[in-house]
């Protein structure tokens, strides 16, 4: 037993086994390295199965590497000679758990207990000593010699190579000495410095729990404490997860995928990693089903990780969805942190789906559309949760502050900057004017782009404060997820819930039939009202389909100024009303478009209803045709102008021949730029109907004017208000070169106006002359009761009897002038100058100079009868005159830039819009006098009135009505 070692002892002796006979060969079987993940810990099989044939449960297989014998040789001086390379080293089996504690050092190794107490277990054991061991030695441990004296301080040493169990399992053999001297006098201390026993340090991530780490690269091995090996069935330390909180196993778990190789899919990775991690979490995916396109369902699924939600996908193949949220998924744990995963907020899939509805498009791809709609509502629901807590703040300020503003809109701009929400807000208000001529306000206050609040009023003001009075309720009442919701834009004006929440977009592929079909079901879910046009004009809108109200004279015998009301929805006839006024004869036709869809079919009224065409807008007796919807009129007009004045633009008489042109003096410095502005405020005050509509034309516009129905000019354009005012100017210029034109002129009524103090004295010389005695007027009580009129005290009689006088003196002559009362007058002489002046039909306005006030009178007169008073009067009264025909452009000076505009035309001698010259200069005799009468409705004019060659001088004396 050289080398004192148990090894040598069974290579004498054999192996064998505890009742004597020799063992089975068994070839190894190695076991698969099995990683134990995240944690800083592995498993390894740390040895080999064997059949069950053999006693032994599980062998331990060790691979020695001992060295074999060589010759001396030595020179002088130098030691001993190197000894023989060692031999093969053996392969040595020893039962797992069983084994004894192993030497090694350099070339030799002893086997046996490493204790008395050691010994005694194996005899309690069954074994009467050192339990036998079978081990098939590839060598002898054999020294290879000295390497001489001292003279140069190396020899002496052992230089052994083998020796030393070289374990695949466990330990990796001896080491490879180099002496045992101090290295003064040889090469080593220590041992060898050759691959065998690492040194005794603690375990390294990714070792064999049984193996010893240390310096395995040193330069010698040291002893290596013997730890017996670890049987494959045993329990290995493993992270301790239950008390850990979800968000660490996630913040681990990413580690863990962040180090890991990635496998073939998302899938597999993430599945994989949950079980190698052993950190107790839990994929959940789901997969439903959200509508049906094209016969072809679309899916959505969603992965959450623990109850926490990672992905969401939209896809029509079920397989393709499920890995794109895997995808999805694993790239948020790779990038993500834990507190970014957490935030994320799933849409659910039944915003998608009305997402979907709402945007989809046949006619482009069906999954774009479906990954676009998840893109959209994936943004409003993490806007929505960035939201939130600034409304929280803001509605806790306003529930809590004691000593909040009385006035609705300082409460809540208080509460925005108080609050310190950090939010934006904005209030916009709109106007519009109904078809009726009243203006109507539309306010709306805006938070981060949530529609909180809006109302409608008649004042600007007061719709403010409805708007922030609104939203203060929604405030105090609503929770937080239905402020964060937002109101629609039109939920004042829907009655039906159903018309409220449908989309125009969802609506824009049905056809005609089908928007009819559900406007139908609305409108017979909705209760009758009284006024039932908000309820049809709002749900036709959000279905798609345009209402139109055509307003035409009643032409029947019995309803001479009735008004017939005519609704169209996409043309299609479906309800008439008749009245005398245009808000009755419409609700008449909404009341009877309401039985029409309550009571038939949608085929019924395609099939059987009048459909409107473009000629039926012709129609003379045409009032108005209104278009509604978010575009305006087809077809604009002067038609609230006429209302605001009053004019019946039905009237027969009132044709182009008669048309007088207006203008002020303003204007006439450049009438080519005014020209609409001249033609709209002529038609305006002649009670004229004026129309104009723009269409486009390739990449030009054309605009057409008609003035009473009748085409009177047309332009082409590259905009609509350069075009609108060139075809104004085509229509104007052809005009000037047959209507008479009046000018409006700018004077200072300081200059004209009866002062008051003139009237007084005039009034007391009167009251003088009569020698009446003055009588004191009752003075009015000092208090009055609430609600009553404050009484004024009566106006001096010979004041008014001096007024009185002058409007008779007014009244009956047959000017332009205006009567003018200057500032002074007092309250009770003013009131009753102003009742005085209705009673003689007069007109009364209120001007102001220097923030004083003035009574201004005139006689009411048409165009026409302006005309007339001219005429007689040289051309000029009061502040208008006739202007000659030799002052006035022709129609020769812009049709070059007509022409140069036009497409594809030529505008060369165009004809006159009525053909009849009305000029003095071209008509002689009793013609022109005939033709004058017929068109200013003069019943007799002279002809030297009408000949004047230039301008009238506007430097009137002043007329001494006193």
């Amino acid at each position: 037993m050289g080398g004192n070692s148990w090894s040598s002892f069974f290579d004498e002796a054999g192996s064998f086994n505890p009742d004597g006979s020799p063992p089975k060969p068994i070839p190894p079987k190695p076991i698969k390295q099995q990683s134990q993940g995240y944690g800083g810990q592995s498993m390894y099989s740390q040895g080999y199965d064997f059949s069950q044939d053999v006693p032994i449960e599980k062998d331990y297989n060790q691979w020695s590497r001992g060295g074999g014998g060589g010759a001396k040789r030595s020179k002088p001086n130098r030691g001993g000679g190197r000894g023989g390379r060692g031999g093969g080293g053996g392969q040595s089996t020893k039962p797992w758990g069983q084994g004894p504690s192993q030497w090694s050092s350099g070339g030799s190794s002893w086997d046996g207990p490493s204790s008395w107490e050691e010994t005694s277990s194996w005899q309690d054991m069954g074994y009467s000593s050192y339990p036998p061991k079978s081990e098939n030695q590839r060598g002898g441990g054999f020294k290879r010699g000295g390497r001489g004296g001292s003279d140069r301080g190396r020899g002496g040493g052992d230089r052994s190579r083998g020796g030393g169990d070289r374990g695949r399992g466990q330990s990796r053999g001896g080491g490879r000495g180099r002496g045992s001297f101090d290295r003064g006098q040889s090469r080593g201390q220590r041992g060898g410095r050759g691959r065998g026993n690492q040194g005794i340090q603690q375990n390294k991530p990714g070792m064999p729990p049984n193996q010893i780490g240390g310096f395995a690269k040193k330069r010698g091995g040291m002893k290596q404490t013997s730890v017996p090996p670890v049987h494959s069935m045993a329990n290995v330390a493993r992270l301790d997860v239950s008390q850990m909180s979800t968000a660490e196993k996630i913040r681990r778990f990413c580690l863990f995928l962040q180090t890991d190789v990635s496998k073939v899919n998302a899938i597999q990775t993430i599945e994989n990693g949950i079980t190698g991690s052993k950190l107790g979490l839990k994929t959940e995916y789901k997969c439903e089903e959200l509508m049906k396109v094209a016969n072809k369902w679309m899916y959505t699924g969603c992965l959450h990780l623990s109850g926490v939600f990672l992905a969401r996908s939209v896809g029509g193949n079920k397989k393709e969805v499920k890995h794109d949220t895997y995808s999805k998924g694993l790239d948020i744990l790779k990038l993500k942190t834990v507190a970014e995963i957490y935030s994320g907020i799933d849409p659910g899939p039944d915003a998608i789906r009305n997402e979907l509805s709402s945007s989809l498009d046949k006619d482009m791809d069906i999954s774009k559309q479906a990954s676009n709609a998840l893109q959209k509502q994936e943004l409003i629901a993490t806007t929505l949760a960035t939201k939130e807590e600034g409304f929280v703040k803001l509605v806790h300020y306003l529930k809590t502050y004691e000593k909040l503003p009385e006035s609705k809109i300082g409460a809540i701009e208080q509460a925005v900057t108080a609050s310190k929400c950090g939010m934006d807000h904005k209030y916009e208000d709109r106007q519009a004017r109904l078809p009726t001529g009243k203006m109507i306000f539309r306010g709306t206050l805006t938070i981060e782009g949530i529609v909180i609040a809006h109302s409608t009023g008649p004042k600007r003001k007061e719709t403010k404060a409805a708007t922030y009075a609104m939203a203060y309720e929604s405030f105090s009442d609503k929770p937080i997820h239905e402020i964060l919701r937002g109101i629609p834009d039109e939920e004042d004006f829907i009655n039906s819930e159903k018309a409220l929440f449908s989309s125009p977009d969802v609506k824009k592929n049905m056809t005609l039939e089908e928007k009819l079909t559900a406007l139908m079901g609305i409108v017979k879910d909705t209760q009758f009202q009284e006024n039932n046009i908000n309820t049809i004009d709002c749900s036709a809108l959000h279905l798609g389909l345009t209402p139109t109200c055509i307003y035409r004279k009643s032409v029947e015998d019995g309803s001479t100024g009735n008004l017939i009301c005519e609704l169209y929805l996409d043309n299609v006839l479906i309800g008439t009303g008749e009245s005398e006024r245009r808000k009755e004869s419409q609700m008449e036709a909404y009341n009877s478009a309401y039985d029409t869809l309550s009571t038939s079919t949608s085929d019924y009224i395609l099939r059987e209803h009048k459909r409107l065409k473009p000629e039926d807008t012709n129609d003379p007796n045409i009032v108005d045709v209104w278009v509604k919807g978010e575009g305006k009129h087809n077809i604009d007009s002067n038609m609230a102008g006429l209302k605001r004045y009053r004019h019946n633009p039905d009237d027969a008489k009132k044709t182009v021949e008669t048309f007088v042109i207006l203008e002020h003096d303003d204007w006439a410095m450049d009438r080519k730029r005014q020209a609409f502005c001249i033609l709209n405020y002529s038609a305006t005050l002649n009670g004229m109907l004026l129309q104009w509509n723009i269409e486009a034309d390739g990449s030009l516009f054309k605009c057409e004017i008609k003035l009473q129905g009748q085409h009177i000019g047309e332009a082409y354009g590259p905009s609509k208000g350069t075009v609108r005012n060139l075809a104004a100017a085509d229509a104007l210029f052809r005009l000037y070169e047959t209507q008479s034109v009046v000018k409006i002129l700018r004077r200072d009524d300081s200059k004209l106006w009866i002062a008051y103090e003139n009237i007084a004295s005039k009034a007391d010389a009167v009251k003088q002359a009569s020698g009446e005695e003055e009588v004191k007027p009752e003075e009015p009580p000092k208090e009055v009761k609430e609600g009553e009129p404050i009484p004024l005290a009566p106006p001096n009689k010979w004041v008014m009897k001096i007024v009185e006088e002058i409007l008779n003196t007014f009244n009956n002559n047959f000017t332009l002038d205006e009567l003018i009362f200057g500032p002074g007058m007092p309250v009770p002489e003013k009131k009753a100058v102003t009742d005085l002046a209705k009673l003689l039909d007069l007109k009364v306005s209120t001007r102001q100079r220097d923030g004083q006030g003035y009574i201004v009178i005139h006689k009411s007169r048409t165009p026409q009868e302006m005309v007339k008073c001219l005429s007689q009067h040289q051309g000029t009264s009061g502040r208008y005159s006739l202007i000659p025909a030799a002052n006035l452009p022709k129609h020769s000076d812009i049709e070059e830039e007509i022409r140069r505009t036009t497409p594809n035309a030529t505008v060369a001698n165009p004809k006159p819009i009525i053909q009849t010259k009305k000029r003095v200069s071209h008509i002689k005799g009793q013609q022109a006098q005939s033709i004058m009468m017929k068109l200013a409705g003069v019943a007799e004019a002279s002809m030297e009135t009408l000949q004047f060659k230039q301008e009238p001088s506007f430097d009137q004396p002043k007329i001494n009505w006193l």
